[in-house]
């Protein structure tokens, strides 16, 4: 040891470097000493970024459901659940590149099928590569094509067929990739996209259902006859309710009730497949450190503002659930009320890969916060058909204004 110490000194190393040394190796042996464990290297965890397309957020039991989906229902103890996070605008396709942008969608610009994310903003999962992630995603539906910008930086990122269901096939598929990586020493992150609970076209589910669940998810509703959900040839399902809007069509309300039950089914549905996807990630011995991150591009309408599907400004389209299990679970078992949207994901994901902040930051009760903490005093909102309108969200109030005529 004397030797050691003598080779140090002949070479010179700084007196403080070599005086922080010992110092530090007398703290660890105190630590030990005391029955203590030092503190554990900072590991990156896996990433699940997992959307919930067109869960409303009081669809599940995590924010007051009645009908309490059970799976989920279980992963919530795991993790923080955010009470104030928002979708900028009711469409899948901007609503996601807000997420992967950490910008607005006024800001990154793709609003349609004409377009395509600027070169010069990076996205969430190239700068994951950039730290060392390998990168997977799986998408159900044409709004998320790569053509718009969101394959950059995934060395996998496939499409899943349309058909009545979605998730089964999804998580199936997911565990083959992950399979297939078990020796890849890389953290990894996966993008799930999920779109059983969207209304269906009868092209995807081949049934005349506006909302499609499998018959034994709802056995306890009335029969319903093949064509209830229809006004004309080829006009059931969703086009059913596109054409009750445009002809502002009365619907009685045990039709309503009939129709959001209907949705409801089809959340309690791809609820029971996300509980295969936790017991996967489990089995794998992946599931405690990782970030997996539950969330929705938007909700549902079911004409509380006079429509259905999802274009309006109102919370029943806009109010998203977010879910967050830390790496270890963190926090778990705790709410934030913080108000949130839905382009904070991308902060909180990078948050979590930082060994300075590992999601520090999100993590933190309201009465601990500091002045980096991402808090924001309002949410802006855009009409998804009606570009005039626009909305304004504080904790407080909320403003909804229509431009051209100045209606509020």
């Amino acid at each position: 040891k004397k030797r050691a110490v003598r080779m140090n000194l002949t070479e010179k190393k700084n007196p403080f470097d070599l005086t922080m040394t010992v110092v530090a190796g007398a703290l660890l042996m105190i630590i030990i000493a005391c029955g203590g464990t030092p503190p554990a290297e900072f590991v990156q965890p896996h990433i699940f970024l997992v959307s919930l397309d067109t869960v409303r957020r009081d669809a599940l039991s995590a924010y007051g459901s009645p009908e309490a989906p059970m799976h989920l229902a279980a992963f919530t103890p795991d993790a923080v659940v955010y009470d104030a996070a928002y979708t900028t605008t009711p469409f899948t396709l901007p609503a996601h590149m807000s997420m992967f942008t950490g910008l607005h969608h006024v800001e990154h610009g793709v609003e349609g099928r004409k377009n395509v994310l600027s070169p010069v903003v990076g996205t969430l999962t190239e700068e994951l590569v950039a730290r060392g992630y390998a990168t997977a995603g799986l998408y159900t539906t044409e709004w998320l094509d790569p053509d718009f910008g969101f394959g950059r930086g995934f060395e996998v990122y496939e499409s899943i067929p349309h058909r009545a269901t979605y998730a089964d096939r999804a998580i199936l598929r997911a565990f083959e990739i992950l399979d297939e990586w078990a020796d890849d020493n890389r953290p990894i992150f996966f993008f799930l996209h999920l779109y059983d609970a969207h209304s269906d076209f009868v092209s995807q589910s081949q049934t005349n259902l506006p909302y499609y669940s499998p018959e034994a998810s709802r056995q306890d509703l009335t029969e319903i006859e093949d064509d209830r959900f229809c006004s004309g040839e080829d006009s059931c399902a969703t086009n059913y309710l596109l054409a009750a809007d445009k002809e502002d069509r009365t619907i009685p309300d045990d039709e309503i009730a009939l129709i959001h039950d209907l949705y409801q089914r089809g959340v309690e549905h791809l609820d029971h497949d996300l509980e295969n996807l936790f017991s996967g990630l489990k089995a794998r011995g992946i599931y405690d450190n990782s970030v997996i991150v539950v969330t929705s591009d938007h909700g549902e309408e079911f004409r509380e503002h006079g429509r259905f599907l999802h274009s309006q400004v109102y919370e029943e389209s806009v109010a998203v659930p977010l879910l967050v299990k830390w790496a270890q679970q963190n926090g778990s078992g705790t709410r934030d009320d913080r108000l949130l949207a839905l382009m904070d994901v991308y902060s909180i994901i990078l948050d979590a890969t930082s060994e300075e902040r590992h999601g520090a930051g999100f993590r933190l009760d309201q009465s601990a916060k500091t002045p980096t903490d991402p808090v924001r005093s309002s949410v802006l909102f855009q009409d998804k058909l009606w570009k005039p309108t626009w909305a304004l969200r504080t904790d407080a109030w909320k403003l909804v204004r229509e431009r051209k005529t100045g209606k509020t």
